[in-house]
Order: C-alpha cells, then structure tokens, then sequence
C-alpha cells in the first residue's frame, strides 16, 4: 500500500466488531491515517479476502510484522483480557496504544479485580495510561503512550456531573442519581442471552445492578464518593445510543 509523506500508518485490532467497524469508518475519512487491519487470531490469516476488495491491508498482529509495516499507533477494539495481552509488548516497542476496552481505565490493579473480578496481567500499566476524555485530559491526551478510551456511560455522567461538582453547586450529602440507557450494540457483536433478539425487542431492563463496571469510572472522574452515586444501568430494544438522566 503505497502513502505519502503525511501519512501516519495505524492499526485496527478487532476490526470485525461493531466498534471496529466505526473506527475503519473514521479513519478513511481521517487525512493523515493510512489504517491497517490487524489479524490477532491464529486461523485469521488464512480467510480469503472477498472478490473485487479494496479496502485497508490485512496483516498479522504481531510485533514484528507491525513495524515492518511502518505503523506508529494501534487501536485495539478488543475485549479486556484481550487488550492486557496485546498492548505491553508493543509499548515495549514504541507503539502507541489507543485501548477501547476497560483494560486500563481504572488506575489501581485493587480497584480492577474488585469491579472486573479478576486479576490485571500487566499492573503496571495502570497508573501509565492516560484516560482519553478530552475535556478533562486535553494536555495530557498528545504525548501518551497508552491511551484509555472512556467507557460510554461514563463519558455522558462526568461529562454532566464534574463541572457541577466542582463548582459547588450540588449538594453531595443527598446523593446523585444517574438513570442511564443505551442500545444493544454498546454490549458487542458477540451474541449472548441478554442481546438475543426475544429478550431485547419490545422490552426494557436493568442490568449489572448494583455492580455495573462504569461505575468507578465515573467516581475517579467527577469528583464523588461511592456512598454518594447510584448508577442504574438499562438496555433499551435500539441499535445504539445512550440517554442519561441524572438528578
């Protein structure tokens, strides 16, 4: 794949899933990337491109063949356990990392096994990362190495709650309240019982009570308390989006 002198080779790691796909989407309008889709998978190589395509070079997702290829940065729309495999041995090799998952948003290995439920393989990542909400980490966002996108629930709530925290105008001692709701595919591609089509349409629940694992996301941002938030989240039978009322 021929680039100019402008371009900026990154990579796509789990470019089949939905937030893959809305990445590749991004990225072929971006001026300056020139993305690559990353096969992670031992079998992954060996599918036979469609007739007639035209789209981003497919190449293997291993050290070695990303840095033959020139690319600089790699994101990984991977799940967590996925993402902690992948990203430190290209960190060790100067790739930047742009996580989608939440393999790296909390800052404490002790807070990750107690809201994931299982130990973190590489710790000491955690406190390196830089949490990508740019309204809060515009400086800090250009010069990191390992970039941890929000999740979806958390960007609306602190995006709504800190600014209000900060400057006084809440009173703490009564509680915040987030009613949240999103459509089916913030929870993958992968099919599972929850987003199965009986389950999902014409229907309406709550999910992940009492331990949802954007909660201390928007704890570590905004300011609050555990004692002083309740976060409900709620599947709604659409696509995508997210409406929180919070109160």
């Amino acid at each position: 794949m021929s680039t100019t002198a402008m371009d900026i080779n990154v990579g796509i790691v789990g470019f089949r899933g939905y937030s893959g796909v809305e990445l590749q989407r991004i990225l072929a309008r971006h001026s300056r990337a020139t993305p690559f889709l990353l096969e992670h998978r031992a079998d992954s190589t060996e599918r036979p491109q469609p007739l007639g395509y035209h789209g981003p070079e497919r190449i293997s997702c291993t050290p070695e063949a990303i840095q033959a290829a020139g690319i600089r940065a790699v994101f990984l729309a991977t799940p967590p356990e996925v993402s902690i495999d992948l990203a430190p041995p290209l960190l060790d090799r100067g790739v930047r990392i742009i996580d989608l998952s939440g393999a790296f948003r909390l800052r404490t290995p002790e807070n990750y096994q107690r809201w994931y439920r299982t130990a973190h393989a590489a710790p000491g990542w955690l406190a390196r990362a830089v949490y990508g909400l740019p309204e809060f980490y515009r400086d800090a966002i250009p010069g990191a190495a390992l970039l941890s996108n929000p999740g979806c629930y958390p960007t609306a709530a602190n995006l709504a709650i800190r600014p209000l925290v900060a400057s006084g105008l809440l009173d703490l001692n009564a509680g915040i309240i987030c009613d949240a709701k999103s459509g089916t595919s913030g929870a993958g591609r992968k099919p599972s019982l929850k987003t199965h089509f009986c389950e999902v349409t014409e229907n309406f629940a709550a999910y992940s009570l009492l331990d949802h694992r954007h909660v201390p996301e928007v704890l570590m941002n905004s300011g609050l308390d555990e004692g002083q938030f309740s976060f409900t989240a709620h599947l709604l039978p659409v696509d995508r989006g997210i409406l929180e009322t919070i109160y």
